[in-house]
């Protein structure tokens, strides 16, 4: 017995996996978040909200540093 799920024909398939990339329908202001969201299953929203809060508490330069180089960093995603 496996724990993979089956095709018609009886043979096996790997669990896809969802790839990090921006978001091209969540796109505010870069997609950084809203594909981060997309792939966590997360609102995109809730994950702005803690980047804010993130950002007042630890200094803004840090989370502002560490988006910008994410925006150049981090591929754009197909559109669907």
């Amino acid at each position: 017995m496996s724990i993979l799920p089956q095709h018609e024909h009886g043979s096996q398939r790997a669990p896809t996996t969802k790839k990090f990339c921006r978001s091209t329908t969540r796109q505010w202001p870069t997609g950084i978040l809203g594909g981060l969201g997309e792939t966590l299953d997360v609102d995109p929203n809730l994950l702005r909200l803690a980047a804010i809060f993130l950002g007042i508490t630890s200094g803004l330069l840090p989370l502002v540093v560490t988006y910008v180089v994410a925006w150049f960093v981090v591929p754009k995603g197909q559109r669907r």
